[in-house]
């Protein structure tokens, strides 16, 4: 069990390099410190003090030059991977939403899914960089969807940097472009995270909604990020916080 001031001492550090602060295992720290506070608290709190909206803004931009659409993301799900990885687990249920929106579904709240598991590398000289789970079309808005399946064991905290960093290295403009021909014309880009009912995040979104979790409450409003909430049975999609709408027009795209 980690003090409070160690983990400052830790956080202080891995702001430095700030396109690999998500991928940390101090920001997938669950539970609480030795002083008795949630450690993703005490995170949330060092990293809105450090100004981390402004500090992910460092991150250099990795323009994909060939757009980011993939020809082969069809809704057919691809073989070759252990049956027990949690990743391959939710890639599928990321498909079966696709699916679902190419047969006409509409999600509340998050509307259609138009592709999934988007790649932000240009080259494979581009290291560390994952993919975006979903992309899903609201109005004239894109949404990147940072998707979390109930086994899945990651914070919230996690959720929100993946998704915040995940934005500030894809090109805006070339991620408009991509989708512009089949889906109108998209002009705005938004961060959304969906997780399912009784999750890990769940509870996390409960207590932050219960005023235990303030400061990831004040982090997630800074980075804007919505959080939504899905029944992983009947797929019906909730919000768990009141918010501004995910689209809103005066929001800041």
């Amino acid at each position: 069990m980690l003090s409070k001031m160690a983990i400052l001492n830790e956080v202080g550090v891995l702001v430095n390099t700030i396109d690999q602060l998500h991928t940390s295992s101090i920001i997938n720290r669950r539970g609480k410190t030795a002083d008795g506070e949630f450690s993703t608290e005490v995170i949330a709190e060092e990293l809105l003090r450090l100004d981390i909206k402004n500090r992910l803004k460092e991150i250099n931009e990795v323009v994909r030059e060939k757009g980011y659409r993939v020809a082969t993301h069809n809704g057919v799900v691809t073989t070759g991977h252990k049956e027990e990885d949690s990743n391959r687990k939710e890639e599928r249920v990321a498909i079966q939403l696709f699916n679902l929106s190419q047969s006409g579904t509409i999600f509340d709240h998050i509307g259609r899914i138009i592709d999934y598991q988007v790649p932000l590398k240009n080259s494979r000289a581009d290291k560390g960089l994952g993919k975006i789970d979903l992309i899903s079309l609201v109005d004239d808005c894109i949404v990147l969807i940072e998707f979390k399946i109930k086994e899945n064991r990651e914070t919230l905290l996690r959720c929100f940097l993946e998704i915040a960093t995940y934005y500030q290295v894809l090109s805006k403009p070339k991620l408009l472009e991509s989708y512009s021909n089949d889906f109108g014309s998209p002009n705005r880009i938004k961060k959304a995270v969906l997780i399912v009912l009784d999750s890990l995040q769940y509870k996390e979104m409960l207590e932050l909604r219960n005023g235990e979790r303030r400061h990831l409450e004040k982090l997630m409003d800074a980075l804007e990020v919505q959080v939504f909430c899905m029944d992983p049975v009947s797929f019906e999609v909730q919000t768990v916080f009141i918010h501004e709408g995910l689209c809103n027009p005066k929001s800041e795209g």
